[in-house]
């Protein structure tokens, strides 16, 4: 018996919960299911897990042991949540926060 077209995800989604978002062949935009609905798994979508969102801001660290600049971002879920704070810190490159899909 061949696989459904959707197996893997079906696999992963049934031991992850992971959210879903789905595709219908003639849009070009992923949509978000409604509620707590469980996919259909329909063979004339396209599904993906719904990436996650970051929110990050450029800044500038002075290297002055070699007299460079470097470019580094600080991510809501990373370390440099306050990179003020470090003697190194030159500016930041970015006024506002961004968001990226990972």
């Amino acid at each position: 018996m061949k696989k459904h077209k959707h197996y893997d995800m079906i696999e992963e989604w049934a031991r992850t919960g992971k959210p879903v978002q789905y595709m219908p062949i003639d849009y070009d935009k992923w949509l978000n299911l409604p509620g707590n609905k469980p996919p259909e798994w329909i063979d004339n979508c396209k599904y993906r897990f719904k990436p996650e969102v970051i929110k990050y801001k450029r800044f500038i660290l002075a290297d002055y042991d070699r007299d460079e600049a470097l470019c580094v971002m600080s991510h809501t879920k990373g370390v440099d949540k306050n990179p003020e704070c470090s003697i190194n810190f030159v500016r930041w490159i970015d006024s506002d926060w961004k968001e990226c899909e990972i």
